[in-house]
């Protein structure tokens, strides 16, 4: 395999190719510790090995690191659906790069999965990030199914029943602020009828003007029985609680 590399523009397209690979000869990659060395060192250690959804605690120093708050909002959405038996999440917007205080979802969900024996579906139309996202929760990787489509035909065709739903595609910046808000309203629109009656919306980007990309989308979860159970930087949805 290694003689290949030079037919692969960068290490994620030739990391996927590895990883493949061995998928393919029934093999493992190394194993690879929490990916980005800023995060860890924001991890607090005394809550890595507990029990339960206390573990995630963590992460709470990582998730409110910078203005983006997001501990309290994704704790939350795990801890309503821990009792869950073989949970099933879906998130639109893939882990896509290593910055520091990011949501860094996919591998969080691919965690919780791993312990809850559930499984994540996450989509983004770019190659690139779907190829990032593999390397970087590669330890999740039996986990979490990863799609390369636009995330309104991906749902369209999700034919299983949802207990999280993450929505975090299209970002809503300047000059795309209403492209992005329809955007994730079209999304509510076609995962609705999969979404289990009692289940859990996460909807990210949410502390933005005019709510950012979440300013159609809540008033249509609000119309079809979901409940704003928090806000902050992210709106968490809950129907059936």
């Amino acid at each position: 395999m290694c003689q290949d590399y030079f037919k692969y523009t960068d290490i994620l397209q030739y990391w996927a190719f590895m990883v493949s690979m061995c998928d393919i000869m029934d093999r493992e990659m190394p194993k690879l510790k929490y990916w980005t060395i800023e995060d860890e060192s924001l991890l607090r250690e005394k809550f890595i090995d507990k029990e339960g959804i206390e573990y995630f605690k963590k992460y709470q120093k990582q998730l409110d690191f910078t203005e983006k708050k997001r501990f309290n909002s994704m704790y939350k959405a795990l801890e309503l659906i821990y009792d869950v038996e073989n949970p099933v999440i879906v998130e639109t917007g893939i882990l896509r790069d290593p910055t520091p205080g990011g949501g860094h979802s996919t591998y969080k969900f691919g965690e919780f999965a791993a312990r809850r024996n559930g499984s994540v579906h996450s989509c983004d139309i770019l190659e690139k990030a779907v190829s990032f996202a593999r390397l970087a929760t590669y330890q999740y990787r039996d986990r979490i199914n990863y799609y390369c489509a636009d995330s309104v035909l991906f749902l369209q065709k999700f034919d299983d029943k949802i207990d999280l739903l993450y929505l975090d595609s299209y970002d809503s910046g300047p000059g795309h602020e209403e492209a992005a808000s329809q955007h994730q309203l079209n999304e509510i629109k076609a995962i609705i009828g999969n979404l289990k009656e009692k289940c859990v919306v996460l909807l990210d980007d949410a502390d933005l003007p005019e709510g950012g990309k979440t300013k159609y989308s809540c008033t249509f979860l609000e119309e079809n029985g979901f409940t704003l159970a928090f806000e902050d930087y992210q709106k968490l949805y809950t129907r059936g609680f």
